[in-house]
């Protein structure tokens, strides 16, 4: 049987209502052979504004930077996509349905808290229903007339049909609305302004309907300040009857919308798709929930047996009818069969222990070992987040204290009322276990958050490091496998900027059950449309992977995916924030290796050109020897370093420049200038200090040496002119005169006079040259 890949699109994954949604569908996969990919915008736009009094918009506002994980499903391969439009909706800039769905066009989908014109799958609440019964329930049952309502977004279906119910049950009751008793709220917490405007204008209102019971519970607040006390100077309701309802106070009348359920169903739906079945509308039943905050007792089913057996042979019925009582009171899901049985098996086990002690008659133990570990079971167990702890409370008490009511046997109401009392105690010593393992989770996974950024930045300057980083602490968070994807580059995304879904991501780094691995840049999968996000995920088991996107402020980064429990799904955008802030900090450091970089090329070039200059300052460009000043620069520097050593200083002088010059060209000229160079160098040596220092002026100096000295270098300098002239085909000769002189290397000597002395002999040398340097020359001219 092929496996189905089914993407789920929801939007405020932070709230209880888009949370329970997710427990039903992930509950759902594990049953259905299906594999699951939620895609997660955490929008907390609302929570910024509020908290922060401020109506700015667009730079305050990252919930279009949320909303891009949307577009991934498009890189996961999925066989069918569930929808939940009513969650996400709200955050979209394009309000525009269809625009939004065309995005997902060829995949089958269903949609989630919005009826579809397009025929597709959908499964909405009845809303219209649930709202109108509540209203009757207030307006027929309480006689109340003074309503304000306070709505959810205008753009959400399941808000405008509540408040459509509102304003038609007024109408079929004949009181008279005005806009002005409906303000605007968004579902959120967030609402203290909207209740403070209802209480200001409607100061003597009896009844305030609340659209969600998340805005019902700030309402309780809210009128706490102003004095009211909710179920008895005003009525507050609320619709969804989330999984605090029942322990607020006083407990909150609603209307059951069962999100947990809705989500079960709708991954059935997903896969019938799969299966090329037909679509379908469904509508999800809403129960009106009678409670004490609209000035009722509890609507609890307490159709429990007026009194307990006498004997055994009685007990199967008796403990079947009072677990179905409880059963029917505590459990959140009505869909699936396993949580009913085993929760049911939980309830007989616990009913039928203490049924048998009460018919032997025996004393009851307060500290009955085996009651604490049942109810242990019960509340923290396998079923345990399918269990309402309130309505366990409320219904074992309704039922105990029936059962004390019918009892004439004293001995035995003392037993009944031990157990009322232990009961009452364990269920709630058990929810508070219960509480604080998860709190001590919480807070060990809040130690660890501030380590994702700080180990990643550790090991900012190896990127394979970099990325594999976070997984050794994601891995220690309970996640069973966990995913970072990045783009090629990231990018830049300003809110009124079109996003354009990237063509590919690229896997950085991972873990497998704690098994930790990453990838060399050149060697990242990449993840593409016809190549998506499942094929890394599908490990030959079953998976249920929650995506978060990876940004901060306007740069995208990719994408964070993990196989998690619903109930840690908001330590992982957490982790995803702070791998968010790595990621910018990595592109940072980044930015800042290039410049540096490109500085160090400068910087090479910049000294470069100054040893260029450099040259052509101390050099001759003709000869590449020193000109004066580098010459003069080095000799001093010489002369240091030798002091008290002698030294030989030669001036040398090209015969006749002028003459080449006049008859042959200058570029004989310059020829017979390098050649005249190229002669030095041979004599000296290529390390010896060599200057050109006027137009046809050579000088040097070097070491005195018994051998090497003034008179020796004079003779190889004729030696050298003799040869290259016999050889020259020039038709002129290429002589150099010389001069020397030696001395003792005195730092305090003036370097000038040493050159004078040397100059007086070239002088003298001079006088002895050729009258012409000409080879062929009239006959009236000397050799």
């Amino acid at each position: 049987m092929k496996r189905y890949t089914i993407g789920v699109l929801i939007g405020n994954a932070n709230s209880p209502h888009t949370k329970s949604l997710m427990r039903g569908i992930h509950n759902a996969a594990e049953k259905m052979n299906v594999d699951v990919i939620f895609f997660l915008g955490v929008h907390m736009t609302f929570y910024y504004h509020a908290y922060f009094q401020t109506q700015d918009g667009s730079e305050n506002t990252y919930d279009y930077q949320y909303n891009v994980v949307f577009d991934y499903a498009l890189l996961a391969e999925v066989d069918a996509l569930i929808i939940s439009y009513g969650s996400l909706c709200i955050f979209l800039e394009d309000k525009n349905k269809d625009h939004f769905l065309k995005k997902f066009k060829g995949i089958p989908y269903v949609l989630l808290e919005e009826r579809d014109n397009n025929a597709g799958t959908c499964i909405i609440s009845d809303n219209y229903n649930g709202m109108y019964r509540l209203m009757e329930h207030l307006l027929k049952d309480h006689g109340y007339h003074r309503f304000t309502f306070l709505a959810g977004p205008l753009n959400n279906t399941d808000a405008n049909e509540r408040k459509q119910a509102f304003i038609d049950a007024l109408h079929a009751y004949q009181i008279p609305f005005c806009e002005d008793m409906i303000e605007v709220g968004d579902f959120s917490e967030c609402v203290d302004e909207q209740i403070e405007t209802l209480l200001s204008r409607y100061p003597d209102m009896e009844a305030m309907v609340c659209a969600n019971d998340v805005m019902a519970e700030k309402a309780y607040k809210v009128c706490a300040a102003h004095g009211l006390t909710v179920g008895k100077n005003i009525a507050v309701t609320g619709y969804d009857d989330w999984n605090m309802a029942e322990s607020m106070s006083p407990p909150l009348t609603t209307v059951l919308q069962n999100e947990f359920d809705m989500g079960y169903n709708a991954l059935e739906c997903a896969y019938k798709l799969c299966e090329n079945q037909e679509p379908m509308t469904l509508l999800a039943p809403a129960t009106l929930k009678i409670r004490s905050s609209c000035g009722c007792m509890a609507d609890l089913n307490s159709d429990f047996p007026v009194s307990l057996p006498s004997n055994t042979q009685e007990n199967e019925q008796y403990v079947q009818q009072v677990a179905d009582t409880i059963l029917h009171n505590i459990l959140l899901s009505n869909i699936n069969g396993e949580i009913k049985e085993g929760v049911s098996k939980q309830l007989h086990k616990i009913i039928e222990n203490n049924l048998k002690a009460y018919q032997q008659n025996r004393n009851y133990q307060p500290d009955n070992e085996d009651l604490m570990a049942q109810m242990n079971e019960l509340i923290a167990g396998r079923y345990g987040e399918y269990i309402s702890s309130a309505a366990l409370t409320e219904s074992a008490g309704i039922y105990l204290r029936s059962a004390i009511a019918h009892e004439t046997d004293e001995k035995k109401v003392t037993m009944l009322s031990d157990f009322l009392v232990a009961s009452q105690k364990y269920i709630q010593s058990s929810v508070v276990k219960k509480i604080k393992d998860e709190l001590d989770d919480f807070q060990q996974d809040a130690m660890f958050m501030p380590l994702i950024s700080r180990d990643m930045m550790n090991n900012i300057e190896n990127e394979q490091q970099f990325y594999e980083a976070p997984m050794k602490i994601l891995s220690a968070m309970r996640s069973k496998s966990a995913y970072l994807f990045i783009l090629e580059e990231p990018v830049h995304h300003l809110y009124g900027d079109v996003w354009k879904r990237p063509e590919r991501i690229y896997l950085a780094s991972g873990h497998v059950n704690g098994k930790i691995f990453s990838y060399a840049a050149e060697d990242r999968p990449v993840i593409t449309k016809r190549k998506g996000l499942s094929q890394i995920f599908n490990k030959g088991e079953g998976y249920v992977v929650s995506t978060f996107n990876l940004f901060l402020g306007g740069y995208q980064y990719g994408i964070l995916a993990a196989e998690i429990n619903p109930a840690d799904m908001i330590l992982f955008h957490l982790a995803s924030l702070q791998i968010s802030s790595a990621l910018n900090f990595h592109v940072v450091y980044q930015q800042q290796h290039l410049m540096r970089m490109k500085l160090e090329t400068l910087i090479e070039e910049v000294n470069e050109k100054n040893k260029i200059l450099g040259f052509i300052s101390e050099y001759d460009e003709l000869t590449r020897c020193l000109n004066r000043r580098g010459f003069m620069e080095k000799a001093v520097s010489f002369i240091h370093k030798n002091e008290g050593l002698k030294a030989v200083v030669i001036l040398c002088d090209l015969d006749h420049l002028k003459e080449i010059n006049d008859c042959f060209g200058h570029v004989e000229g310059d020829f017979a200038i390098k050649k005249s160079a190229e002669v030095l160098r041979e004599i000296l040596g290529q390390n010896t200090l060599l200057a050109r220092i006027g137009g046809d002026e050579f000088i040097t100096i070097f070491p005195y040496d018994e051998k090497y000295n003034g008179k020796y270098f004079v003779q190889k300098l004729r030696e050298a002119n003799y040869n290259f002239n016999c050889n020259s085909e020039k038709p002129y000769y290429i002589e150099i005169s010389a001069g020397y002189t030696e001395f003792v290397c005195n730092p305090a000597r003036d370097f000038n006079s040493i050159m004078a002395d040397a100059d007086l002999i070239l002088y003298e040398a001079k006088k002895k040259r050729r009258s012409t340097i000409r080879k062929v020359v009239p006959n009236n001219v000397n050799q």
